[in-house]
């Protein structure tokens, strides 16, 4: 028996289908990065385990999402934006590829969770479960 295989497609058509998966890969991680993102925020500003006199330390509760060490989104609130920023870059360094970074920026915020305060640390588990529920969402 012969058997004659044919290309279907020629280079051309090969490389744009693969170009257009890999920017269908990339919107769809960055959506799912930053769904988590915003919902680790949410829930983490509306905690209310602490008295923020000043409203900055849920101010400096963000996330930012970076691509090869630049920011592509974040989210932050009020005069503590700056720091919670500041905060997640000096931590995306250590990363290639996508990292999502969730923080508290002021310097205080260790210190009131280790007072027994939730800040952030009680918003993480309800996001590892979203991001395990989102990885359908993420299978090409």
């Amino acid at each position: 028996m012969n058997f004659n295989l044919e290309a279907v497609y020629n280079k051309s058509q090969t490389n744009k289908q693969f170009a257009d998966f890999v920017i269908e890969a990339n919107f769809r991680i960055e959506q799912a990065l930053n769904f988590i993102g915003i919902q680790f925020v949410n829930k983490a500003r509306s905690i209310r385990t602490y008295q923020d006199r000043t409203g900055r330390l849920r101010g400096s509760i963000g996330y930012t999402v970076f691509k090869n060490g630049a920011a592509i989104n974040q989210n932050y609130l009020g005069e503590a934006a700056e720091q919670g920023a500041s905060l997640a870059e000096s931590v995306a360094v250590k990363f290639t590829g996508y990292a999502l970074v969730v923080v508290a920026g002021m310097n205080y915020a260790a210190y009131v969770e280790a007072r027994g305060f939730d800040v952030i640390s009680g918003s993480a588990p309800e996001s590892q479960q979203i991001a395990k529920e989102l990885k359908e969402y993420l299978d090409f």
